[in-house]
């Protein structure tokens, strides 16, 4: 058992950071934990610098070690947790989480409140995400209270300080806020929890609806959601930078869940979201209400209600209802409703022209049930129709002509789904649309039902697939996508009968339609799209994915895909001459797509099979390289989008097999001036991959070749030569290359001020710890450059420099006063003036050097007040200091210069 002697004895060697990690690190034993408790090791996690917007967050072993050791003693590391101080440091509240994932329930409960807390805290980094993770694992060990409270902060609505944004959330964005919601719900077992987290997110929203009504000063029952959320029916899964549909979608799934569970609870759930205040919460009522047309008391309510009548916001649901449900009204409900539409008053004046609106409207109302009128008030409606015509899209009150307000189908899905798959079939086969109206009932509407049927009746789809040969390829896609959405909710798929649909499906079969004006090639397009979702998503499954004896299959269909004629060569001609990103266009193309999904059906083999990648060739992938080879030809395929697919999976290509790879390189980055676009095509996708040490030596000659075209004179180069110089001083850290080599020769004896201020910046904001001795070479070698081309401005970007906290602060400010001697500037004012005040003490001649400099070199510019408020903090530091008389000076230069306020420092020192 260690004790407090051994802990100092071991403490007294770490005089380095470095030996001060690597004894934590190597730690294996909770034992030590009450001796090091003992030796205060715990009391002092380093806090987060913020240098001129961007966050040094440390991280801190004592913290990971106590996250390791949890499993073993959750008992002491609970208790050191809790002793901890408080820190801003998100790793550090990170691991706190770890380690409570790593507990038994009766212990991880107890780090609740410290979860909670740390989202308070102003650095976030990936600390929602980690605390989402704590809430899964609460659910699932049956902390349910404890999981919801932790919920109300981490699904937290707070103003945003942006400009364009009225609010925002904890998540680095919408998606991983969805995805975070999605996983929660997930785990939420039964009905009182799930009726909990609901509400939860109904205050959530609610909190959005405020923001935005304050900020747009409205007044009354609207929100305007009839602009920004057309229908409640069809959930905006295509997120993009509104947070709000994020929460209606779980909303009305979660309501849906309960209403599964028990149907009854329509009533309760009504009334809770008829209390909230805006129009978005009522929409919802009545959605779900619409489909549960039993509790008819609901509906007469529902309907009968003013607000929502008059509601211009929630007229689409409402429409909807009285459409819907009107016909299955008792008769009493029926002439209750009629003399509400009858009375119902939209516009109070007694003006012609109001009361005319009034008459239009009302028509509206009638017109949705006209089907079921009778006596008097089908004569009235009649004549109305007469005056009045035809409504094109009556559940509608708003919408922009040309722009799709959702897809209407012909059949609700509770009736579709009462079909049998042959009834389903036939319905598909035969139905047409009535009219040419695009806000009506449509084929597209049709076909999201379908999905939707498939992915919640797939154990009856599946076994019934060779009688859905349909002939619309519209169907077809909906049927494979709502596989895709059940592959992951299953464990019982049975992929045969799903790959023998697959091959049918995308071969060239010439009795398709396509759905509306879309052309026959863009219809099959569409099929072997997702075609190649679903295998992607099969290959990755862990309890789903298919059996090898169906390899041949999966091949089969890959190859069917392979065949497209998408991506054509008018596709890639329309791409901007100036930045043809062809990587880009890859991933919304098919062929591209097939190639892509045919590399990983490469490497799900190899893993099936269990091949060494010493020992993985070509024989090995039926095929695959076949194709590849074919693919490869640019006489045969001539679509740089495909050819890209060869960079970004190079190194998976490498993986497969090594000696195909090493062979046909100079096809994948051919040296041809009349291929130079396959080249781009290859490069720019390759340098979307982290660099591999193994990749580079393979293709070492490739990057030489690239540097030695590289221009990079633009003010704003593209993307592409900025990701090479990346990969060119990673290389250089990692030791791969150094000075001697041709390719660092090369790129130095371009002499391109721009390339030298690249590598500089890009080393100080990436070089970790280890590779510290090769980025000092590199800046000495710039620096000698520089000398040799007497041009200093690259010398600039030295200030992200001062973030590598594990570089010796003299060598730093010795750097600091050549660049500010030579260049007079230096980028990242505020984080200099941060590395000042820290090493002030320790080198108080140099640091008031600096700040003489930058007084001197900046006083006149605007970036002056970038350093001010660090210039108020180190002055009184430095008067302390040898350094005083320096500093003294350079104070009273301020004030002859006008800033006068400084003088303060010199009159609370003489004092």
């Amino acid at each position: 058992m260690p004790t407090r002697k051994h802990v100092k004895q071991a403490l007294k060697k770490t005089t380095t950071k470095v030996a001060y990690d690597y004894l934590f690190k190597n730690l294996k034993s909770p034992d030590w934990i009450e001796a090091l408790e003992a030796e205060n090791v715990f009391q002092s996690p380093p806090q987060v610098l913020e240098i001129d917007g961007t966050l040094q967050a440390s991280f801190w072993e004592p913290s990971k070690y106590l996250a390791r050791m949890a499993s073993f003693s959750p008992e002491k590391v609970l208790s050191a947790i809790k002793k901890i101080p408080a820190t801003n440091n998100p790793r550090i509240h990170e691991d706190f989480i770890n380690a409570a994932l790593a507990m038994p329930p009766e212990y991880a409960k107890e780090l609740q409140k410290k979860a909670i807390q740390s989202l308070d805290n102003p650095y976030q980094l990936l600390l929602p995400s980690k605390v989402a993770e704590l809430v899964v694992y609460f659910l699932k060990v049956h902390l349910n209270d404890e999981a919801i409270q932790i919920c109300k902060n981490l699904l937290d609505i707070q103003p945003s300080e942006k400009k364009y944004q009225i609010y925002k959330h904890r998540f680095l964005n919408d998606w991983e806020f969805n995805e975070k919601i999605k996983e929660i719900s997930f785990h939420l077992e039964n009905y009182e929890v799930k009726n909990n987290f609901v509400k939860l997110l109904c205050r959530k929203l609610k909190k959005c609806m405020e923001y935005e009504i304050s900020n747009r000063e409205i007044n009354g029952f609207k929100d305007y959601s009839c602009s920004w959320r057309q229908t409640i029916a069809n959930p905006n899964n295509d997120i993009n930078g509104d947070v709000r549909d994020v929460l209606i979608n779980w909303i009305v799934e979660t309501y849906e869940s309960l209403l599964n569970q028990k149907p009854e609870s329509i009533n309760e759930i009504v009334r809770h979201l008829l209390s909230q205040q805006f129009p978005i919460f009522s929409r919802i009522a009545l959605y779900l209400s619409e489909k549960n047309l039993n509790h008819q008391d609901v509906i007469r309510t529902l309907l009968l209600n003013n607000q929502l009548a008059e509601s211009n916001d929630a007229w689409h649901e409402y429409a909807v209802l009285l459409k819907n449900s009107y016909s299955a009204l008792s008769q009493n409900d029926k002439k209750l409703v009629l003399d509400f539409i009858y009375n119902v008053t939209f516009f109070s004046s007694n003006e012609e022209e109001y009361q005319e609106k009034n008459k239009r409207r009302r028509y509206r109302f009638l017109y949705l049930i006209s089907e079921f009128l009778e006596g008097d008030d089908k004569v009235n409606f009649d004549s109305m129709r007469k005056e009045y015509g035809e409504i094109d899209n009556p559940t509608f009150l708003i919408y922009m002509t040309g722009v799709r307000t959702g897809f209407s189908s012909p059949i609700k899905p509770s009736d579709f789904d009462k079909k049998s798959i042959e009834e389903i079939a036939d319905y598909l086969n035969n139905w047409i649309p009535s009219s040419n109206n695009p806000f009506g009932e449509s084929i597209e509407g049709l076909a999201g039902v379908l999905q939707n049927s498939v992915a919640n009746r797939y154990m009856e789809y599946i076994p019934a697939l060779e009688k859905l040969h349909l002939t619309k390829c519209i169907y077809l896609r909906s049927i494979i996508y709502g596989l895709e959405k059940s592959a992951t909710e299953t464990n019982n798929f049975d992929w045969l009968s799903i790959l023998n649909f697959l091959i049918w499906a995308t071969s060239d079969n010439k009795n398709l339609e396509p759905a509306n004006n879309d052309d026959i090639d863009a219809g099959i397009s569409g099929i072997r799209d997702a075609a190649c979702r679903l295998l992607e998503k099969s290959f990755a499954l862990k309890s789903n994915e298919p059996s090898l004896e169906y390899k041949e299959l999966i091949w089969a269909v890959i190859q069917n895909c392979l065949t497209d004629s998408d991506p054509d060569i008018d596709r890639e001609k329309r791409l901007d001459a100036e930045d043809k990103d062809y990587s880009q266009l890859a991933i919304n193309s098919t062929r591209s797509m097939a190639l892509a999904c045919g590399i990983q059906y490469g490497l799900w083999v190899m893993r099936k099979v269990n091949i060494p990648k010493e020992k993985s060739s070509l024989r090995d992938y039926l095929g695959l390289f076949d194709s590849l080879n074919e693919h490869l030809n640019i006489k045969f395929e001539k679509s740089k989008a495909v050819h890209s697919m060869y960079g970004r999976w190079l190194p998976w290509l490498h993986l497969l097999d090594k000696d195909w790879t090493y062979k046909h390189i100079q096809l994948i980055f051919p040296h041809d001036k009349n291929q130079a676009d396959f080249l781009n095509a290859a490069w720019s996708a390759y340098l979307l991959c982290q660099p591999y040490d193994e990749i580079f030596d393979l293709i070492k000659a490739e990057y030489l070749y690239a540097v030695q075209l590289l221009n990079y004179s633009q003010e704003e180069p593209k993307q592409i030569e900025t990701q090479l110089l990346d990969h060119v001083v990673i290389f250089f850290l990692r030791g791969k290359i150094n000075f001697n080599d041709e390719l660092m020769i090369t790129l130095f004896n371009k002499n391109n001020i721009n390339i030298i201020k690249h590598l500089i910046d890009f080393a100080g904001r990436a070089t970790p710890e280890k590779f510290k001795t090769q980025a000092i070479q590199l800046w000495e070698f710039v620096l000698a450059k520089c000398e040799q081309l007497t041009e200093y401005s690259p010398l600039e970007e030295f200030g992200w420099w001062v973030q590598l906290e594990f570089i010796d602060d003299e060598w730093i400010l010795d750097q600091i006063i050549i660049v500010l001697s030579k260049n007079k500037i230096i980028n990242h004012v505020r984080g200099v003036m941060n590395r000042l005040i820290s090493s002030a003490d320790t080198y108080p001649q140099k640091v008031a050097r600096i700040f003489q400099l930058i007084v001197e070199n900046r006083i006149k510019e605007h970036g002056f007040f970038m350093w001010r408020d660090g210039a108020e903090i180190l002055i009184p530091i430095l008067l302390k200091t040898e350094a005083k008389e320096e500093t003294v000076t350079i104070v009273r230069k301020l004030g002859a210069l006008g800033f006068t306020e400084f003088g303060q420092f010199l009159t609370q020192d003489a004092r």
